[in-house]
């Protein structure tokens, strides 16, 4: 059950991002602070101004990424994709 799960988690994020990569606010401080942290290693935007209301884990998950894969749009597609996977089998484990 918990792969079927992940799977179906996987899916459904690979078909609701397949088209485009829809960015919000939220979206922006995550990438750039990703950016800093593979440059820097500081979690600030790209103006040099820390974060401070958004936390840092989905920043640093991205940055780890983004030096192995890159952070090109299908890169990051790919990375919500597998998160998307591990979210829904670790649910149902």
């Amino acid at each position: 059950m918990p792969l079927l799960a992940g799977a179906l988690a996987a899916i459904s994020t690979a078909l609701r991002v397949s088209d485009s990569l829809l960015l919000s606010f939220d979206s922006w401080v995550y990438w750039e602070a990703a950016i800093s942290l593979m440059e820097s290693l500081r979690y600030e935007h790209l103006n040099g101004e820390a974060v401070q209301a958004w936390p840092p884990l989905y920043s640093v998950v991205l940055a780890l990424w983004g030096k192995v894969a890159g952070l090109s749009v299908f890169s990051i597609k790919a990375l919500n994709v597998l998160l998307s996977f591990f979210g829904g089998y670790l649910w149902m484990r």
